[in-house]
């Protein structure tokens, strides 16, 4: 039997557990919820920073949470009601719920890391990986195994 037949395994990346809280390493609702609000306000024009600034301060002052913000039917705490009787408009709370999800995949640290990414193979392994392919085409060719196997296509985010 031909020994060579089967390509060497290309390493794959160790890619460390992803930790249970999604958010940095902060744990405290009130840093969480200034690090929203100072991510959306960066993404926002003039006046809109300006109402964000008001809406934060309110929520901080009221020891609201991020979480606790999300739809009442996801498990968040925040009504209508009491939105309304901040003084703030219903249409700023859906603005806001709506980013929340989009600014924790952004915080979630190297989530989005995947298995058999060719980015997160060293050079050297990735180099050593197609160099032993090249070398070695017409056995994979006879085998019927695809060289382009080592490197792995890169998945886009979805």
């Amino acid at each position: 039997s031909n020994s060579l037949a089967t390509p060497p395994p290309c390493p794959l990346p160790y890619t460390p557990p992803v930790p249970s809280s999604p958010i940095r390493s902060s744990s405290d609702p009130n840093e969480v919820l200034t690090q929203f609000f100072d991510w959306l306000t960066a993404k926002s024009n003039a006046s809109q920073a300006e109402l964000l600034e008001s809406v934060k301060n309110k929520l901080l002052d009221e020891d609201w949470s991020l979480d606790a913000l999300r739809d009442d039917r996801r498990g968040g705490a925040m009504t209508s009601t009491i939105w309304e009787s901040y003084g703030f408009k219903l249409g700023t709370l859906a603005k806001i719920r709506s980013r929340i999800s989009e600014f924790k995949q952004q915080q979630r640290p190297q989530s989005r890391v995947r298995h058999g990414n060719p980015e997160d193979v060293s050079i050297p392994e990735r180099l050593h990986c197609n160099q032993l392919h090249h070398e070695a085409g017409s056995i994979f060719a006879e085998a019927s195994i695809p060289a382009a196997e080592c490197k792995t296509s890169v998945a886009t985010p979805t």
